[in-house]
């Protein structure tokens, strides 16, 4: 191979004897390959026909010379043993793991070992270069980090499978040995390994949805730590919306004030509830129901008791909040105690946000009890059909690249070419697509209607002419609403038709 003299530089071809695989690795390949492969039926066949010396005209007489992937090979065989070819023939997988526990952990001790062998051959003084530079090798140094402990004893070192309070937190856990940067992530019964899409989108009437933003993260990344990120993209290419309708994954007290003091953007979207005990109950005083003074400052209760202190902290190190903290004495006498704390100590404490996030928590939570807010939020709908469309037209879902980047790359080229797909339907006056309800859902509305009434239903056509219609409306009705069904009354008014309920 030769490349174009503007590269400048040449691969030469080093002419050696004809290369035979040593008899160790031999063994070695034949007890992973009982059966063979191709490429070593293609050296049983062709090594003794086909020499170096053969191809030497069609390389430079100087350069460089190439390396041969068959000397790598040879220089890690020295640091395997043929056991491990045995014990490694198949690829692990759920499947063929030992059932019990005590067994898996010894089968998981003893990779532990092997790897733990491998990598100080490896790395030894005598290694070849070939090995100890290895990038694989430092991904299997992490991994073994990662998973395996090393305790020194009176009988020796020991390896230990760590147990899941001493693997690394899923941002820095590699999840998986071919992508370094893939992590490890969980939502409800889906575990997967790798990366999230954010799709951000236009949802404006008299106009297609137009993706804005796409950005990708790796799966430990949780939704609202890319909020902000997602406001500085898009004020950075001049597409900020007034308005931006997230989901509950993507809002929080902080984003609520971040988004409109930095970038002028109306966040809206479903908070997260109180999840203390009053709150739930609905006969408790929550602290939504405590009267707050940020500028005295204090809280008073819903009994007229006012604070003892008032304490600034951060929660997890992180996220500033007030903690307050009402009298023991003041507590212990209230005849509103069962409805408020049920501490020990008789003693109510409440935490609350800065005031601005405060406010700004207050006034999101009493706007999604309003009709304007289910009204707006309904538009969020779209989005959800946007990633549908991605995953079944783009497998958007699945990539075929390592690496962050890359699979940035692809997420963008996949909501680039839907973007295209929507511009090319506008022109044609292709109307936006709605929420789809099935048949049975259609049919089912009949149950709330009362019997002797008038009905008017939207059907698709195939079920206004299809066979059985009546029986099958019969089916779908609750029996204690209607008795029998009665005759179609107008066969065919657009996709309407008339029912008569008798």
């Amino acid at each position: 191979m030769q490349p174009q003299a503007s590269q400048g530089w040449a691969m030469s071809l080093d002419v050696k004897r004809t290369y035979v695989v040593p008899d160790q690795t031999a063994q070695v390949a034949r007890a992973i390959f009982p059966n063979g492969n191709p490429v070593m039926r293609l050296y049983d066949d062709l090594y003794r026909i086909v020499e170096d010396r053969d191809f030497a005209d069609l390389f430079p007489a100087r350069g460089r010379p190439g390396s041969r992937s068959r000397r790598s090979c040879s220089s890690w065989k020295g640091c395997t043993t043929p056991t491990w070819a045995e014990r490694y023939e198949l690829r692990a997988s759920e499947f063929r793991l030992p059932k019990s526990q005590t067994g898996r952990r010894a089968w998981a001790v003893q990779t532990g070992v092997d790897g733990f062998t491998l990598l100080a051959r490896a790395t030894a003084d005598g290694a070849p270069p070939v090995v100890r530079d290895a990038a694989a090798l430092e991904t299997l140094r992490r991994v073994w980090v990662q998973n395996f402990l090393v305790e020194h004893g009176p009988e020796g070192a020991r390896v230990e499978w760590r147990t899941n309070d001493q693997v690394p937190p899923s941002g820095r856990y590699i999840g998986s040995p071919y992508d370094v940067e893939a992590r490890y992530a969980s939502k409800g019964a889906t575990v997967w390994s790798g990366y999230k899409v954010h799709l951000t989108e236009t949802c404006d009437e008299g106009t297609p949805n137009l993706i804005t933003n796409v950005e990708t993260t790796t799966a430990a990344v949780s939704d609202d730590a890319t909020t902000s990120t997602i406001h500085a993209a898009l004020a950075a290419r001049g597409l900020l919306p007034k308005t931006h309708i997230a989901d509950t994954g993507f809002v929080n007290a902080a984003l609520f004030v971040d988004a409109q003091e930095r970038y002028g953007v109306d966040l809206i979207g479903p908070t997260r509830g109180d999840r203390q005990w009053q709150a739930q109950a609905g006969a408790g005083f929550a602290a939504r129901d405590f009267a707050i003074d940020f500028v005295q400052p204090r809280a008073t209760c819903p009994a007229g008791k006012r604070s003892q202190s008032w304490t600034p902290a951060l929660a997890r190190g992180t996220t500033p909040v007030i903690k307050i903290k009402f009298a023991p004495s003041d507590c212990r006498a209230c005849p509103l105690r069962p409805q408020c704390t049920r501490a020990s100590t008789a003693r109510r404490a409440i935490t609350i946000r800065p005031e601005a996030q405060h406010e700004a928590l207050r006034v999101g939570r009493a706007r999604e009890q309003t009709a304007d807010f289910a009204a707006e939020y309904a538009r969020r709908a779209g989005v959800e059909g946007t990633i549908a469309q991605g995953v079944r037209s783009s497998r958007l879902r699945r990539t075929p690249y390592f690496g962050h980047a890359k699979t940035h790359v692809a997420h963008l080229m996949t909501a680039a070419a839907m973007n295209l797909a929507r511009l090319l339907r506008w022109p044609a006056d292709e109307p936006k697509a709605r929420t789809r309800h099935s048949a049975f859902a259609r049919l089912h509305q009949l149950g709330v209607w009362s019997r002797n009434e008038v009905v008017r239903i939207d059907l698709e056509p195939v079920w206004i002419f299809g066979p059985g219609l009546t029986d099958g409306l019969e089916r779908c009705l609750p029996a204690q609403r209607l008795e029998v069904l009665g005759e179609v009354v107008g066969r065919h008014e657009g996709q309407h038709m008339r029912l008569q309920a008798l």
